[in-house]
């Protein structure tokens, strides 16, 4: 045996020298006749054909000029000879529907003997979804207008489908089709939120008073991540606080640039009337400071924050959403 660095020539007879690569352990092929495997052309020959055949195998799902079966309907009298489906079912709409507009062709998962190929529950969340708004699209109500922007949303941003929160065939009379009541349904992703409904002071969602989506709305985003507008670009929250809806002559800034929530946890607050403060002034100074770059003024010198009396803005400052009588909010 002769070589040299990257090769190593292998004497296999006194007529033939064959070259063959070098490994990283040095291992080589062993020498053999004219059939060696490693060799022989019609073996190689073979061996690449194979691997063609798989690649193409692999990106078109079936050999080469053999066509593959469509699926095709086979009837709700089918389906039903295995799926039972609840009373409650025939009583709502999707009841009169054909079950394979929706689940698709069901031949071959009839002949597979009830395979999962038509479950939403193994599709992708979009696939699914894009299911259900093919006819929810269609019948747009003008107060359901925001499920056209469901695509847009940071639920469906996150792989929640129309059957992560409704359930298709239900088993008990349930308002939406919700899979739960609607607070657990949320709270159930939401922990967070949950949370915040056990402090002192919150909205009483858990107690059945107020529903998530008076304020969100699911199926669609606009300023702000599901919050659901009353008109234009109001804040939900007016919808119930109306008398802090205005117009006012003269407007409190923090409220028309960041909305309720510069000074309010809408949520739950361990603070009186859910503000992020535990005192008053502390939220005040927030803006109303010498820090550059704030839309409030500083308070006069007068205002002494060690008296009690100036660190409750609001003794005086009673309209501070907003007043139509004085510039600074007096009553």
């Amino acid at each position: 045996m002769r070589g040299r660095t990257g090769e190593l020539q292998v004497k296999r007879s006194k007529e033939e020298v064959i070259r063959v690569g070098e490994s990283r352990d040095g291992w080589l092929p062993p020498a053999g006749g004219k059939n060696d495997v490693l060799t022989s052309s019609s073996t190689r020959s073979a061996i690449c054909s194979f691997f063609v055949a798989i690649t193409f195998f692999i990106f078109t799902g079936a050999p080469r000029g053999q066509d593959q079966k469509q699926p095709e309907k086979v009837g709700n009298e089918i389906c039903m000879s295995c799926h039972d489906m609840e009373p409650v079912f025939s009583r709502t709409a999707h009841a009169k529907q054909e079950c394979e507009n929706c689940h698709g062709p069901g031949s071959a998962h009839v002949e597979a003997g009830g395979d999962l190929s038509l479950s939403f529950k193994v599709k992708p969340a979009k696939l699914a979804t894009s299911q259900c708004l093919s006819c929810h699209l269609q019948k747009l109500k003008p107060q359901t207008w925001d499920t056209a922007a469901f695509d847009r949303t940071a639920h469906a941003r996150g792989g929640i489908s129309c059957v992560s929160c409704h359930q298709i065939h239900p088993q008990r009379p349930n308002f939406g089709l919700m899979r739960s009541e609607e607070r657990e349904l949320c709270t159930s992703c939401h922990a967070s939120t949950r949370s915040e409904f056990l402090k002192p002071y919150h909205h009483p969602v858990m107690e059945g008073a107020v529903k998530c989506t008076d304020c969100h709305t699911p199926h669609g985003e606009d300023t702000r991540p599901h919050r659901r507008l009353v008109v234009a670009t109001e804040e939900a929250c007016v919808s119930c606080h109306s008398d802090k809806k205005g117009p006012f002559v003269f407007e409190h800034a923090a409220i028309k640039i960041n909305g309720c929530e510069t000074c309010h946890q809408p949520h739950g607050s361990v603070n009186a009337k859910l503000l992020r403060r535990s005192e008053v002034h502390q939220l005040c100074l927030e803006c109303h400071s010498r820090t550059q770059g704030v839309t409030g003024a500083q308070p006069p010198a007068f205002h002494d924050l060690r008296t009690a009396r100036f660190r409750n803005c609001t003794i005086c400052h009673r309209e501070i959403h907003g007043s139509n009588a004085s510039p600074i909010f007096f009553r």
